[in-house]
């Protein structure tokens, strides 16, 4: 019985051995400089008539919401304060939505749909969603994010 223990006491300590090097892997494949200054979109839309979701994360503290598509579009602007050395955790407050802890994650990513590089993934309230980014929708405080979205969609 000794002998059973033992070996369920080595296995355990492997398996969280695994774990704990499997999770700073992943760790490391973050690229927390993605986040910021930078247009995430869900989706291209096929249409001028699908309304795209969107999120910019302006170096600093701001915060936007978006939805758009070609005849109308939607901004919540928010603030958020950078708390990335908590798990990715951003806390972002919005005038009219209640207060909300946000973890985010950044990275290259192979799987994402054409013309697409890099992947972020967030997570609100357990529910995790994901958006897409490339070189060419990046964006400075200042510049017209829906102006830029019309020239990236060809609307």
């Amino acid at each position: 019985m000794k002998k059973n223990q033992g070996k369920m006491a080595v296995y355990a300590t492997l398996l969280t051995l695994g774990l704990s090097a499997s999770y700073m892997l992943q760790s490391s494949a973050q690229n927390e400089d993605l986040l910021e200054n930078r247009i995430w979109i869900d989706r291209i839309p096929d249409s001028p008539q699908v309304l795209v979701n969107g999120r910019v994360f302006l170096e600093g503290e701001y915060y936007y919401q978006i939805q758009q598509s070609g005849f109308r579009n939607y901004t919540d602007l928010c603030i958020y304060e950078d708390q990335r050395g908590d798990h990715g955790r951003l806390d972002v407050q919005c005038l009219h939505l209640e207060d909300m802890h946000m973890f985010t994650k950044t990275s290259e990513c192979d799987d994402a749909p054409d013309p697409f590089e890099y992947c972020l993934e967030m997570t609100v309230n357990d529910k995790t969603k994901r958006y897409y980014s490339m070189p060419g929708l990046e964006v400075e405080p200042g510049d017209s994010i829906h102006g830029k979205l019309f020239e990236f969609f060809e609307f």
